[in-house]
């Protein structure tokens, strides 16, 4: 996505009908390390993308994955507006916002169907293991194999979290580029828990006899709790009229974690050499 003639040269030979970027560096402690490379692969390579579109394949429907952490800025007792400003605290959302005005402004001055997708996290058992949800899944899954771990260390037990499933989200992108005329749209769950029943649930799916008491027991013998005093972050919610047209999640977040710890456990039972 940095080389402007490999774009050009694809999207001209390819002739694409639908061009969907999912394409980033997503995590956000990279982001805040290698800054130069997350404004490239988050923001410039955007740029790139839509004027390629725009010189060789003008009716190419073209979708852009943004991100919910531009908006957390905001108001936290308010639900999201796409016609807000952006309130971005960190440079992956700061990238993420550039990213969406510069759709936005293919879409007004070129006349582009170029749209944004702002996503709620999503997960996904193949997710890297250095990813909160992964961590949790891989940690109750540890417990119930009777691996023996230093226990997990995580922040602010009540903050909430609106996790979706990259199942449901691949089939909300899609829907974005069905819809009659071009325009942004939320996707997201709408079901934020807070972080301590995510991870009791987790391990209530490791330990499927345990109801949540017993669970909880057993997991507060594998996860620590920091708390730095803050107080707890909300999730913005967000209007369903906002989400794409004829798109509903399936996964519940209980369901995600199912799974989760499910694909955890299969991957925590491989011999190391298949892991």
């Amino acid at each position: 996505l940095r080389d402007r003639g490999l774009i050009e040269s694809a999207i001209q030979s390819i002739q694409p009908t639908h061009l969907y970027n999912l394409a980033g560096l997503s995590s956000l402690p990279a982001c805040e390390i290698q800054q130069d490379v997350c404004y490239d692969s988050n923001a410039t390579s955007v740029a790139r993308l839509l004027e390629a579109v725009r010189v060789f394949a003008p009716n190419c429907h073209f979708f852009q994955v943004s991100s919910i952490t531009q908006y957390r800025g905001g108001p936290e007792d308010q639900p999201i507006s796409l016609n807000e400003h952006p309130l971005p605290t960190s440079h992956y959302a700061v990238a993420k916002a550039a990213a969406q005005s510069i759709v936005r402004l293919y879409r007004d001055q070129h006349s582009l169907y170029a749209v944004c997708g702002v996503a709620y996290p999503h997960e996904s058992v193949l997710r890297p293991s250095n990813y909160l949800s992964r961590r949790i899944s891989h940690q109750a899954a540890r417990a119930s194999l009777k691996i023996s771990q230093p226990p997990l260390s995580l922040w602010q037990p009540r903050d909430q979290h609106d996790w979706g499933w990259s199942d449901d989200f691949c089939r909300a992108y899609q829907a974005c580029l069905d819809a009659p005329e071009p325009r942004d749209y939320v996707i997201g769950n709408g079901d934020p828990r807070k972080l301590y029943g995510i991870v009791v649930g987790a391990f209530q799916a490791a330990f499927p006899h345990m109801d949540f008491a017993t669970a909880a027991a057993t997991m507060e013998q594998h996860v620590t709790w920091r708390n730095d005093g803050a107080p707890p972050k909300p999730e913005r919610p967000h209007s369903i009229d906002d989400r794409p047209p004829g798109w509903t999640p399936q996964m519940s977040a209980t369901q995600i974690f199912q799974a989760l710890v499910e694909a955890s456990t299969i991957d925590l039972s491989s011999p190391p050499a298949f892991r």
